[in-house]
């Protein structure tokens, strides 16, 4: 509607060229490398789960909807759990992906040297690094979605290595404020000029996930570890 967008906040909203809608077109230039795209346009679709009864119908429907989708590419269950389970029950002992129902790859739930810390958001970033490293995925373009995610049209955006794209998260990081997610920002990215708060879908070019995942799992272990220091805000 010939509507002119202004971005007022790009410390807190950071231009992207992976960033796009239908319905608008970039007035300054945004593109590749003069070599063109290097990204094939190949995809799959992850997510992380426990076994239960409580995953189980929401992964059933996970994949009804992204098989009605018509989504581009595979997509694995990566089941943390000590063994396969009756969705997946035959398996590769080297790689750890199991077929059956829906295509599992199970790794051991993540075990914290703190005594009695089963805190469960260790085994996404955990899951993924065994994934990368037991099954080696060849795709370029890996989705990460949560099992409670419906795909209820075709996404095939690609990205290039080093240009992840991610949903705007609900919350977000102004460095003019002390709310509570700027406080836990300063303190625990010391030196950042720039927090993009995010959440699921994230593109993300496969070797860029695997140097990701293991710097997750450890910022995840520091900020817990860390507890014992927190402001009451913070629980």
């Amino acid at each position: 509607d010939s509507t002119v967008l202004v971005n007022k906040q790009p410390k807190t909203y950071a231009a992207s060229c992976g960033g796009r809608h239908e319905k608008t077109q970039r007035l300054c230039g945004c593109g590749f490398s003069k070599g063109g795209r290097t990204s094939s346009p190949t995809f799959h679709t992850i997510y992380n789960v426990e076994p239960s009864q409580y995953f189980e119908w929401q992964v059933r429907y996970m994949h009804l909807w992204f098989a009605q989708a018509q989504m581009p590419g595979a997509i694995t269950r990566l089941l943390s759990a000590g063994r396969a389970d009756h969705l997946a029950p035959v398996c590769n002992a080297s790689t750890h992906v199991c077929a059956g129902e829906i295509p599992t790859h199970v790794s051991s739930p993540y075990q914290s040297a703190l005594a009695g810390d089963a805190y469960k958001p260790y085994n996404k970033p955990w899951s993924i690094s065994q994934w990368i490293a037991q099954a080696a995925p060849t795709e370029d373009n890996i989705i990460i979605v949560d099992p409670d995610c419906m795909f209820v049209k075709k996404m095939d955006i690609m990205v290039e290595e080093g240009s992840p794209i991610a949903q705007q998260a609900f919350y977000n990081f102004d460095f003019d404020k002390d709310d509570v997610p700027m406080q836990l920002a300063r303190r625990y990215c010391k030196g950042c000029t720039f927090l993009d708060p995010i959440a699921v879908p994230i593109v993300i070019h496969r070797r860029d996930i695997a140097k990701i995942a293991p710097r997750w799992l450890a910022k995840t272990l520091e900020i817990r570890r860390d507890r014992d220091k927190w402001l009451p805000d913070w629980t």
